[in-house]
């Protein structure tokens, strides 16, 4: 039996967790592996456009490592009673990484009410998750997503933003990474809201972004 192929380019991907930040007290890496609707239209098992099949959460030395752990046999993945396809599968991270600190607070709070609801129908497990993919520590990256492939366009978006930037081609465009520390070096204060008003910038914020070196629907990402 075949396994899922997750790692593409062993190569970019320890590129990759090499440029990550490095974490601090109290932080780690939120990483999940989704199913796609839009990478395997054909899917019927597959209702959302992001589907989770598995999510962690990591310190940097190891990542690549857990990366590996998600290569199981093909089959492993499910929905609905049906295998997960290989062409689905998006790996993805928050580049940013999440304050176990808050949300170990935010978390008590949340399984409180759950438990006081009355009903039996909880995972603590995955609401902890939960509160740890919304607690991010300081950001060190404002990132937008640009939904087109089309790298004259790009460059305008660059020219905009005048600060180095790191710029990952994804499957369908660009993610754009600007250094929240190297913000108060952009001239134009009018900078973030000139991108977010452009149509080809799809979400700008706290995102997560595809992992460099793995599948995302039959492609590959890479930095620029």
């Amino acid at each position: 039996m075949s396994n899922y192929r997750i790692i593409t380019d062993e190569n970019k991907l320890k590129e990759f967790i090499d440029w990550l930040p490095e974490l601090g007290k109290h932080e780690k890496f939120y990483v999940a592996l989704l199913a796609r609707r839009k990478f395997a239209k054909d899917c019927p098992s597959i209702k959302s456009d992001k589907a989770q099949l598995k999510r962690l959460i990591t310190c940097k030395d190891r990542l690549f490592d857990k990366i590996k752990q998600m290569e199981c046999p093909i089959g492993s993945y499910r929905l609905k009673g049906q295998d997960i396809p290989q062409e689905a599968l998006g790996l993805y991270i928050n580049v940013n990484p999440r304050n176990l600190r808050a949300a170990t607070l935010r978390g008590i709070g949340a399984l409180a009410k759950l438990v006081e609801s009355g009903g039996d129908n909880y995972n603590p497990h995955a609401e902890m998750l939960s509160q740890i993919q919304k607690c991010a520590s300081d950001r060190r990256y404002v990132v937008f997503d640009f939904d087109s492939t089309d790298e004259l366009k790009l460059q305008e978006v660059l020219e905009i933003i005048e600060i180095e930037t790191k710029v990952i081609r994804t499957r369908g465009g660009f993610h754009i990474f600007v250094p929240k520390e190297k913000v108060v070096d952009i001239s134009d204060k009018m900078w973030y809201k000139k991108l977010i008003d452009l149509p080809e910038i799809d979400q700008a914020g706290d995102l997560m972004s595809p992992v460099v070196g793995s599948f995302h629907g039959g492609h590959t990402p890479k930095f620029l």
